[in-house]
């Protein structure tokens, strides 16, 4: 009896096909990242770009497409007064089903044709409270011929961990505020030298790792073991309660034997802790991540280039990834420098820059080649490359008062990463790509500090770039006047003093202290930290100089449209010591921050509903 009903079922399914069988329907609409959670989108909701979606119809078939640049969609080509069994699969673009919303992917709608039909999108991650407040890791140091500062023993008890409120869009804090905004919840005598930084939403914890940079003190260096065990050192914040913070995880061999022995005889008068400078950016932790179920900590062991995964219960090292070379023969495997980190969904995003092929040639602006950044997923199984930048020798405005500068000598008008001094262990300036994000349209936001940087030899070579997603899944650079692309940007002269009437490019302009985006200071102050709250039009940039001289360390809300700065907030006194300020102990404009986080709530409370197989 079943098999004859089924059978007339199908059969009187397919009646109303013969009198249409030349007309055909379809089913448009949007899939979305749907950021609160309503089931609409609206607000600061964003397409989800380059997924497929898939109709199963009455008429036996399968229909596909795939969303365009805007998020939409049209399924076509199935008879009229079909009904199609609608799924999306959003997963290449770390999402998954959006709560209180119907439709959502992956789950499975019954649809008529010429229906709109949107699909809302979510995961742990895509949720994040309106303004939530900041942490900043930041990088006492000193000198032992402490008359630098007047006397008095640095860094001792000076922080590298700072709570902050998210600044005001429309807000400019400078130093007035510093004191009533900040919360210091852990110093240096803690942590020692410290850069990533990672949340774990559900115990309110923040993890912070070591790094190596010239006059900050690891945490133990008294002997070859414990500088090891510091380089490799994870510790666990209370956001809640400040001062209580706890070793949590070691990475091993994050530094070699030679680089331990070298560092446990630390030179901190000024001018020297030279011999660290033969490690900084080479070895110890990179960036720090958490995954979206917040099991594991991820960070790269720039020693070994390993991605290490880290339990975020224990402590435990769960397993150690070797990161293959991204530039094949292009660059050598020791010059290859991993640090940044990213995830999303269930892949890992890494990026990399070969150390040796940055710069080719002379710092004369007219030969710029070089390999560019290159960013690699690890999808748990296996290592891709996803996107990869143009030349790193895009023009940059020259580092101060770029309006007074003439195209008369080329390089006063271009700001090169670096590439000479007079010490063997200072000779790379180049830059490093430390920290990668994705805006909420899907684009790849790219943070760079410089090696200079880590060996406070040098200051402002930090910037902040962009790369486009397109439709097929690929990234496109951001345009500049050496490769002109599809990925829109914007342009910035300095010619008020009808001197420099040269154009640059960058879509993020907002990352300048001074009048007209720095003409007459400093056109270039990001510092390679980067913060993205889900659903939010701007984001958080860690900065030097973003309101005032000399200011170690601040942070930046930048618009992802405009490009534009739209806020700022100073968390490092910029005084001298002598004048009770903090500028000296964190390198003034050499910088002494590291990553910045967002201390997000959980996703609300989700509410349940049947699950049932829908056979008709």
């Amino acid at each position: 009896m079943r098999t004859r009903q089924n059978f007339l079922y199908k059969h009187l399914l397919l009646l109303p096909f013969v009198y249409s069988v030349f007309l055909f329907a379809d089913i448009t609409g949007v899939v979305y990242k749907d950021f609160n959670q309503n089931g609409t989108m609206d607000g600061g909701d964003s397409p989800v770009i380059g997924i497929p979606v898939t109709a199963t119809c009455t008429d036996g078939n399968t229909y596909q497409t795939v969303t365009d640049a805007n998020g939409s969609y049209t399924l076509s080509g199935f008879p009229a007064g079909s009904k199609c069994r609608v799924e999306a699969d959003p997963s290449s673009q770390g999402v998954g089903s959006g709560t209180n919303a119907p439709g959502s992917a992956p789950l499975v709608d019954i649809v008529a044709d010429g229906a709109t039909h949107d699909i809302s999108t979510g995961s742990p991650a895509t949720y994040c409270q309106a303004n939530p407040d900041i942490v900043m890791v930041a990088q006492p140091g000193y000198y032992q011929d402490n008359s630098y500062y007047g006397g008095t023993n640095y860094p001792d008890g000076n922080g590298t961990v700072f709570k902050i409120p998210a600044p005001t869009n429309g807000s400019f804090n400078g130093q007035s505020t510093v004191d009533i905004k900040r919360t210091i919840l852990a110093t240096i005598n803690q942590t020692g030298a410290t850069w990533g930084a990672a949340y774990q939403k559900s115990s309110k914890s923040l993890f912070v790792s070591a790094v190596l940079k010239r006059f900050i003190p690891l945490k133990d260096e008294s002997s070859v073991a414990a500088v090891k065990a510091s380089a490799g050192a994870i510790y666990k914040v209370d956001t809640q309660n400040p001062g209580n913070v706890t070793l949590f995880a070691t990475v091993p061999d994050a530094i070699s034997d030679t680089a331990a022995s070298d560092l446990t005889s630390r030179n901190y008068i000024k001018y020297g802790d030279k011999q660290i400078t033969l490690y900084t950016g080479r070895q110890g932790l990179g960036d720090l991540e958490i995954s979206e179920d917040e099991s594991k900590l991820y960070t790269i062991n720039m020693n070994t280039k390993e991605l290490v995964a880290i339990d975020a219960g224990t402590g435990a090292i769960l397993s150690r990834d070797a990161i293959p070379n991204p530039y094949g023969s292009d660059c050598a495997d020791d010059k290859v420098r991993p640090w940044a980190l990213k995830v999303r969904g269930n892949d890992i995003f890494i990026g990399s820059v070969c150390e040796d092929k940055i710069v080719i040639g002379t710092d004369d602006i007219s030969n710029r080649n070089g390999l560019g950044a290159v960013i690699q997923k690890f999808d748990g199984s296996n290592f891709s490359t996803v996107a990869m930048t143009g030349s790193l020798r895009y023009l940059r405005a020259y580092a101060y008062n770029p309006q007074g500068q003439t195209t008369s000598n080329g390089g006063d008008i271009y700001q090169n990463w670096g590439t000479s001094t007079s010490s063997a262990q200072l000779k790379q300036k180049g830059p490093i790509l430390t920290d990668i994000e994705f805006n909420n349209r899907g684009d790849l936001v790219l943070g760079y500090t410089s090696k200079s940087a880590f060996d406070r030899a040098a200051g402002l070579n930090g910037d902040i770039r962009k790369m486009c997603l397109n439709p097929d899944g690929s990234y496109t650079d951001e345009s500049n006047e050496i490769n002109a692309t599809s990925c829109a940007t914007h342009t910035v002269r300095y010619d008020a003093l009808g001197k420099n009437d040269t154009t640059y490019y960058e879509f993020y302009t907002g990352e300048y202290f001074g009048a007209n985006y720095g003409a007459d200071k400093h056109p270039e102050t990001a510092s390679g930290a980067l913060a993205q709250a889900p659903g939010a039009a701007n984001i958080i940039v860690g900065m030097i100089d973003a309101n005032d001289w000399n200011e170690p360390g601040s942070i930046g809300n930048y618009d992802n449209t405009s490009g534009d700065k739209i806020g700022t907030q100073s968390i490092i006194k910029n005084k001298k010591v002598a004048q009770g300020g903090e500028r000296e102990i964190y390198g003034a404009k050499m910088g002494g921050m590291g990553d910045v986080e967002l201390l997000c709530d959980p996703a609300p409370i989700e509410i349940g509903n049947y699950v049932w197989e829908d056979s008709d």
